[in-house]
């Protein structure tokens, strides 16, 4: 859609086999689409997203290469590891998310997260632990009895 990249002497129907080929695969309007196509030949001046809005929408955000998508496997494959193997899928999609949206760790000022979490959580040191309960003895003849039968 960038019309420094057309050429110079185009036909009014340029481009449109391919308009209607990504309408059909996408499930847009096509009608609106080449309309708004014709129109863009015809008066280059015209901003797209006004003309065509849907089609506009579409090939702004539709991903050109696979490159983003293999940038989230080789991330997921460096945070499942055979030592962390046991992440659920939750847990994998949140330090994907942090990894790939979170700021730089230079920037990250872990101070209100760790108030935070000695605010809510108990820690070894907390008088409000529970005791731990004392070991039931088992009765020692019980046992004696159970070894004379192996």
């Amino acid at each position: 859609m960038d019309l420094t990249n057309w050429p110079e002497n185009i036909d009014i129907r340029f481009g449109e086999t391919e308009v209607k080929r990504l309408c059909k695969r996408f499930m847009l309007n096509q009608e609106n689409a080449i309309n708004g196509m014709r129109q863009l030949i015809h008066d280059p001046t015209v901003l797209p997203k006004e003309i065509m809005p849907e089609f506009d929408n579409f090939y702004k955000t539709f991903p050109v290469s696979t490159a983003e998508c293999e940038r989230g496997f080789s991330l997921m494959n460096n945070i499942c590891t055979k030592l962390r193997a046991r992440l659920t899928m939750k847990n994998i999609s949140n330090l994907m998310f942090i990894n790939i949206n979170g700021p730089p760790l230079e920037k990250w000022d872990p101070k209100d997260y760790v108030k935070s979490w000695m605010v809510s959580h108990r820690s070894a040191e907390d008088t409000r632990t529970k005791l731990c309960r004392p070991a039931i003895v088992a009765n020692s003849e019980n046992k004696s009895n159970l070894w004379k039968i192996l």
